[in-house]
C-alpha cells in the first residue's frame, strides 16, 4: 500500500487509510488480547477523534512516544541502525 501528501508529511487521512490497511493485514479483533501499536505522538496519530474510535472498535492499544525522543527510543534504532 503507499499514499502521499503534496507536502511530504504525514496527515489523518492518510493515517487513518493506512489504519484500515493494518487492521485489514492485522486483524486485531479476532485476537484475544488487544494489539499494541506504538507510534510517535504526530497529531495525525494522537488528535483524530474518528481514528480513536476506530481503534477501540479493533482492539488496538496505541502507544505514543515521546515527542523529539523516537530516535533515540526506536528499538532498530538502538539496536541495529546504532543512532
Amino acid at each position: 500500500m503507499g499514499g502521499a501528501n503534496p507536502t511530504g508529511w504525514i496527515n489523518s487521512e492518510l493515517f487513518e487509510t493506512w489504519f484500515d490497511n493494518f487492521t485489514t493485514c492485522v486483524q486485531p479483533k479476532s485476537r484475544t488480547h488487544p494489539t499494541l501499536l506504538v507510534l510517535n505522538g504526530h497529531k495525525s496519530h494522537t488528535k483524530n477523534v474518528s481514528l480513536i474510535d476506530k481503534v477501540r472498535e479493533n482492539n488496538v492499544i496505541i502507544l505514543s512516544l515521546q515527542p523529539r525522543t523516537t530516535q533515540k527510543m526506536q528499538p532498530l534504532d538502538r539496536s541495529f541502525f546504532k543512532t
